[in-house]
């Protein structure tokens, strides 16, 4: 017999942790293109999709890295966060 241990509470006191996170990386990043042309055009899951030109994808990709991962350290701190940035070029698609 396999004792049965009741992991909701764990897993979703983790989600909403993940949301938090999540949200307060969206406002971070938000905030950090004021001022800058590139909106955030969607969320997708743990996904920011932002639109910008070529001349200022490095400034973008900063910003974008910097807020995730700032968010996620604030709020999970005893969890490593690393952010992925992945640059698709839609008139490609």
């Amino acid at each position: 017999m396999v004792p049965y241990q009741d992991s909701s509470c764990a897993s979703s006191a983790g989600a909403s942790l993940g949301a938090d996170a999540f949200n307060l990386a969206l406002y971070l990043i938000s905030r950090g293109l004021e001022g800058v042309d590139a909106p955030i055009v969607h969320t997708l899951h743990d996904e920011v999709i932002i639109e910008a030109r070529d001349a200022i994808m490095d400034q973008v990709q900063a910003i974008a890295k910097e807020s995730m991962e700032e968010a996620f350290k604030k709020i999970i701190p005893e969890v490593s966060f690393v952010t992925e940035i992945r640059v698709v070029d839609s008139r490609k698609s």
